[in-house]
């Protein structure tokens, strides 16, 4: 990659970096919350689980937790990890390189509770004590509700459900090709309609797709339990998959540059 490039990149992060506020909700309407604004300016923040300080990620790639700066050339961030090009970091108690390989995408899997990170090989997911592999070639992109989805670079989509047993939630180890679905770039499932969908279960454990009444270009969508919060012309939208309601999560939320629902459930928002 030339200079050129290299310099164009970044100008393009530097232009998604904005203030960063956590979205706390106390009531059901989502209407009763607060709005904190965060000490450092990113491009996107999170939680560190284990005390509730706050991780930031610069658009040059330097991570902070709090007013400390953890690492440099970081690549993505979610509650308690974050990856480098070929570097997987885990938070128990202290920073712990896990995993070397080729990264893109690290994350939470907000069912099951584990950590998962993107390759073009496949997926890890890490569950506590062991790693496990699920293999897919020519991975680059995911997304997780109650199905986990994956894209490769032939315009494939895959899915893994959960297996429950003995009080146990775990991914299922098998990819299931999808003909019904298509997981595009912004990481949004839609179907060949064209139509945004999201995946829910039947309380015998069966997976449905479900639509999505957003009309409007989406970049940005998020599955967070009975809410889905979505970034459409620089609003946060949300529809609620229990009574069907959609609307503005705020009209003093605007101007809203990027949205991030982390692992321990918190919606941040990047002004």
């Amino acid at each position: 990659m030339s200079k050129s490039t290299n310099y164009k990149d970044l100008y393009v992060k530097y232009l998604s970096q904005g203030e960063i506020f956590e979205y706390t909700c106390y009531s059901d309407d989502l209407e009763n919350f607060t709005f904190n604004k965060l000490k450092i300016n990113g491009v996107k923040a999170c939680n560190l689980y284990d005390n509730n300080k706050k991780m930031v990620l610069t658009f040059n790639g330097d991570l902070w937790v709090e007013n400390i700066l953890i690492d440099k050339n970081v690549l993505d961030i979610d509650t308690n990890t974050y990856i480098k090009h070929t570097e997987w970091y885990i938070f128990n108690n202290k920073w712990t390189k896990i995993l070397v390989d080729v990264f893109i995408k690290v994350g939470c899997d907000f069912v099951s509770g584990d950590t998962f990170t993107l390759t073009k090989k496949g997926i890890y997911i890490f569950k506590g004590d062991s790693i496990c592999f699920i293999p897919i070639n020519d991975a680059n992109n995911i997304m997780i509700d109650y199905e986990m989805f994956i894209s490769n670079t032939y315009g494939d989509t895959f899915s893994a459900g959960y297996t429950f047993s003995a009080g146990y939630i775990e991914r299922e180890p098998k990819i299931v090709p999808r003909k019904d679905i298509i997981l595009k770039d912004n990481g949004v499932l839609y179907n060949y309609n064209d139509k945004p969908v999201f995946s829910s279960y039947t309380f015998d454990i069966k997976y449905e797709l479900k639509p999505i009444p957003f009309t409007r270009e989406i970049k940005r969508l998020y599955y967070y339990y009975k809410y889905i919060f979505i970034l459409s012309d620089k609003k946060v939208y949300v529809y609620k998959t229990n009574n069907h309601d959609l609307k503005q999560l705020n009209t003093k939320i605007e101007n809203v540059k990027d949205i991030f629902v982390d692992g321990s459930w918190k919606l941040f928002i990047v002004k």
